[in-house]
């Protein structure tokens, strides 16, 4: 009650001090470890955070939310295999698909910001293989194969278009071949009309 009197007063050093003090008492209580990792991440401390949301999560398991905040501060510091085992988590793992979309689009701008997307394709890929929550995966991996395909179809676009770009496009149309079929095959039109798409844009490469 402290803590809280103190966060809507602004005084966020006060407050990350009674909630570390209420832990003192009780290590295993998730709310407050989560409540305090909200107040290091207000006050940017992200590594102290992260380890705050990491102990809620520890506790607490199914709480995938607080898995995604932990893992916003893992990004932000450049741990991102350590974010990126927790995206994946709250992917394959999470009853919330808003929150499992959200998850796997973060670990998508990473990569793509590292240049690494086709790390995050191999990872993805079988999701490809699921039984259950197909139109979700299908959508997500149709996010990652957009990400991978833009650039080469922006260079494309250009007068003096690359042949790089043009073969870059090739090997996505054998590495999405599978995706873009059982999307093509989807009862959802929305999946179905971006697979078309995608497709145009690889198979005319």
């Amino acid at each position: 009650a402290m803590a809280d009197l103190d966060i809507r007063a602004g005084d966020l050093q006060a407050a990350q001090n009674h909630l570390s003090d209420a832990l003192a008492l009780n290590a295993n209580d998730a709310d407050t470890c989560e409540k305090l990792g909200d107040v290091q991440f207000k006050r940017r401390l992200y590594e102290d955070a992260a380890a705050s949301y990491d102990t809620a999560f520890q506790i607490d398991s199914r709480n995938y939310h607080v898995a995604f905040k932990s893992a916003t501060c893992l990004s932000i510091t450049g741990k991102t295999k350590e974010a990126d085992a927790l995206y994946a988590q709250i992917v394959t793992k999470s009853t919330d698909e808003a929150l499992a979309h959200k998850a796997a689009q973060r670990a998508i701008d990473d990569h793509a910001w590292l240049g690494t997307l086709d790390e995050l394709a191999n990872e993805f890929l079988p999701l490809l293989r699921a039984k259950q929550r197909k139109e979700l995966y299908l959508e997500i991996l149709l996010n990652l194969a957009d990400a991978q395909a833009q650039p080469h179809v922006l260079a494309l676009q250009a007068q003096d278009a690359p042949l790089s770009a043009r073969h870059a496009l090739r090997l996505l149309s054998d590495k999405y071949a599978a995706l873009i079929v059982e999307s093509l095959l989807s009862n959802d039109p929305s999946i179905s009309a971006r697979a078309l798409s995608l497709s145009q844009w690889l198979v005319n490469a």
